[in-house]
């Protein structure tokens, strides 16, 4: 049997931007930034650690 494809998106995000302050400036850290995961698909966000991974997830 062969595996249904699903055309539908589970997680999106258009045009992302975020500023962090540190030692009182502001510090792009995403700008204009997209995101598009499709249904039934795994992914993986990797990098070290301090890097964004839970604040791009956030």
């Amino acid at each position: 049997n062969a595996r249904e494809e699903s055309s539908g998106v589970a997680i999106e995000g258009k045009n992302l931007s975020l500023n962090l302050k540190k030692q009182g400036f502001e510090v792009p850290i995403l700008k204009n930034c997209s995101l598009q995961i499709p249904e039934g698909q795994l992914w993986m966000l990797l990098g070290p650690n301090g890097c964004g991974k839970s604040t791009l997830l956030k």
